[in-house]
C-alpha cells in the first residue's frame, strides 16, 4: 500500500524505486554521521551498484526495504535525536519483526535519559501493530507468534534435515552470544561503525541458525555493510 494494491506490479516497482531512493539517502546520512562526505559517497555508490538489491526489488518485487529503511535512519539519529530513532525502529518492528527486534538493543543511545526516550518512542512506533492485534487477536497470534515458533526448516537453510539437538544447541549459542553483546553495549556503548559491524554479524548469524535463508534477507544487512565499505574506502584513500 498505497500503490501496490491498485496498480499491482507497476505500483510495487514505483514503490520500490521510492524506497531505494530513501535508502540511499539513509546510507549517506548514517555514514556521514561518523565519517566524511567522501565515505558517504563511496557507501552510496557501493550499495547502488550491487546487483542483488536491484534484482530483489525490481525483478522479484520484495518489500523488505519497508522495514530496513527506518532502521538505517534510526541508527543515524540515535545520538542526536533519540525520540525519532526510537519511533523509526518501532515502525520497522511494525513492518517486520526481524531484523528490528534483533538489532534494537544495539541502536539505543548511550545516555540513560536518551535510552528512556528511545524506548518510549519505540512503543509509539508499535501502535500499528497494536491496532492490528486489536482487530484480529487470534489471527495475529497464529501468524506472528505461533507460525514463527513452529516454522519448519526449509531446504534453503544448511540446517535442513539436521538433528534437532544440533539446531537447539545452535539456537542456544546464538541467544547467549546476543545477550552478551547486548550487555556489553549497555555497559559501554560503542561508536556508530561498531554498531554497524555488530548489526551485520548478528543478522548473518540469525540467518545461519534460522529456518530459511532467502535472498531477500540479504537486504537486512547489506546497507550497513555499505556504510562500513564506504568508511574503509575513504580511509584507504585518505579522504
Amino acid at each position: 500500500m498505497p500503490l501496490g494494491l491498485p496498480f499491482k506490479a507497476r505500483g510495487l516497482i514505483v514503490t520500490n524505486i521510492r524506497l531505494m531512493g530513501g535508502l540511499l539517502v539513509g546510507i549517506w546520512t548514517l555514514t556521514r554521521a561518523s565519517a566524511t562526505e567522501d565515505a558517504a559517497r563511496w557507501a552510496v555508490i557501493f550499495f547502488g551498484i550491487l546487483p542483488l538489491p536491484m534484482f530483489q526489488l525490481y525483478a522479484k518485487g520484495v518489500t523488505d526495504i519497508v522495514a530496513v529503511l527506518p532502521l538505517v535512519f534510526s541508527l543515524a539519529l540515535t545520538r542526536s535525536r533519540p525520540r525519532a530513532a526510537g519511533l523509526l525502529i518501532g515502525l520497522s518492528l511494525s513492518a517486520k519483526l526481524i531484523p528490528a527486534a534483533l538489532l534494537l538493543p544495539f541502536f539505543m543511545p548511550s545516555d540513560g535519559p536518551g535510552r528512556k526516550r528511545f524506548l518510549l518512542w519505540s512503543g509509539v512506533g508499535l501502535l500499528p501493530t497494536i491496532a492490528y492485534f486489536a482487530l484480529g487477536p487470534q489471527a495475529f497470534v497464529d501468524n506472528i507468534v505461533i507460525f514463527n515458533l513452529i516454522r519448519p526448516v526449509d531446504p534453503t537453510s544448511w540446517l535442513h534435515g539436521a538433528p534437532r539437538d544440533l539446531i537447539f544447541a545452535l539456537h542456544a549459542a546464538f541467544g547467549a552470544a546476543w545477550l552478551v553483546a547486548v550487555w556489553s553495549f549497555v555497559r559501554n556503548p560503542p561508536e556508530l561503525m561498531t554498531r554497524c559491524g555488530v548489526s551485520i554479524l548478528f543478522c548473518i548469524a540469525a540467518l545461519l541458525v534460522g529456518p530459511d535463508v532467502h535472498e531477500n534477507y540479504m537486504l537486512w544487512w547489506l546497507p550497513f555493510f555499505a556504510v562500513l565499505v564506504g568508511h574503509m574506502t575513504a580511509v584507504e584513500l585518505g579522504t
